[in-house]
């Protein structure tokens, strides 16, 4: 069936979410594409139901029963997907080949997991965690360059944090906020309703974020405000990102921290969350990161400065995610290291380059 205009979604899309048709142009040629039904009754009702056991279990359970349980649904869900091992095999292959052999793999495979589960698990349990100023100041400490950036804050300057899916992300920007920066960030809705709401009373209500959808607009004039406002920019960035090295394979890679923060003046920081081995607390750690030699050179240096943080924690990094996933144009599978995932352009597809 050819792609249609209004309703295209993947064959292994369950939540028959449209796809903007702005977005059509991320199709791979030649991959067949099917119309979306408006809705799957299933699928809302089931989130509904999740975002209404989240709230009763975060009330219910002890913190530490409700961190056990989470590991074991993310335990479970590492182990119910062969498809999912594959694609943290072959990124950890990438990333720390050199270091690792197939069972270490996959404990960070199954650990990386059970971290992602038990973000969820710390969002429920933000309020009883760090409701009072007391019980932050217990579970979070803060390294690197605060005093930098509260003396940014102080002169009236705007800012970006730029962060990972590693350690807990939704906590340092609590963290952040708990020093007196008032912090907006940008992230993608969920495809659920209900689940998207839970998660915005979770964060303190929607005016602390910015939809990433046509969002920059809102970001450049929040900065220019003297705002603060987090990006996560780790993901692959298809075919209108930069291609940097990430862990020595070119990944496209957002340069949208680096463009504001040259385009506006802003500093730009480094922000990782990481868990305490005891699982207890978080330290939460920020460095300036220099935009003075241009977009290409700091996002090359944002890369690298993540690697970093990354190695620190392996198993608290988002291995699922296809880093790899959009290859340069013009490359073909004879490049030596690229995933089995990889998404190959022909090198004069009209709809490739940087925006």
């Amino acid at each position: 069936m050819e792609p249609v205009r209004d309703f295209i979604v993947s064959r292994d899309d369950p939540w028959g979410r449209p796809v903007n048709p702005r977005e059509a142009d991320e199709i791979e040629p030649g991959s067949r594409w099917r119309c979306a039904s408006p809705t799957i009754p299933l699928v809302p009702l089931l989130a509904t139901l999740a975002a209404g056991l989240l709230d009763l279990i975060s009330r219910s359970l002890p913190p530490r029963a409700l961190m056990a349980l989470a590991a074991g649904a993310g335990g479970l869900w590492w182990r119910l997907s062969a498809e999912r091992q594959q694609v943290v095999d072959e990124n950890l292959r990438i990333a720390l080949g050199d270091d690792l052999d197939a069972t270490a793999r996959r404990e960070i495979g199954r650990a990386a997991c059970q971290g992602l589960a038990r973000v969820v698990a710390e969002i429920a349990l933000a309020d009883r965690l760090f409701g009072s100023g007391r019980g932050a100041a217990q579970k979070m400490a803060f390294y690197g360059e605060w005093e930098a950036l509260e003396a940014d804050r102080a002169a009236g300057r705007g800012g970006v944090i730029v962060t990972a899916h590693l350690g807990n992300w939704e906590i340092g920007a609590f963290g952040v906020r708990h020093r007196g920066i008032p912090l907006r960030a940008m992230a993608r809705p969920l495809r659920s309703a209900a689940l998207e709401a839970w998660l915005e009373r979770r964060r303190g209500g929607a005016e602390r974020m910015i939809r990433k959808t046509g969002g920059l607009k809102d970001v450049l004039r929040e900065l220019k405000a003297g705002g603060w406002v987090a990006l996560l920019a780790d993901q692959n960035a298809g075919r209108h990102g930069l291609f940097l090295p990430f862990f020595g394979l070119e990944a496209s890679t957002f340069p949208t921290p680096a463009a504001v923060g040259e385009r506006l003046g802003v500093p730009v920081y480094l922000g990782i969350c990481l868990r305490r081995p005891d699982g207890v607390g978080f330290d939460i750690h920020l460095e300036r990161v220099p935009t003075a030699e241009g977009v290409e050179a700091a996002t090359r240096d944002l890369n690298r400065r993540l690697e970093g943080w990354i190695r620190r924690a392996p198993g608290q990094y988002n291995w699922v995610h296809r880093r790899w996933k959009t290859r340069p144009p013009g490359r073909d599978r004879s490049e030596p290291g690229q995933p089995s995932y990889a998404r190959l352009w022909p090198a004069n597809h009209p709809k490739t380059g940087v925006r």
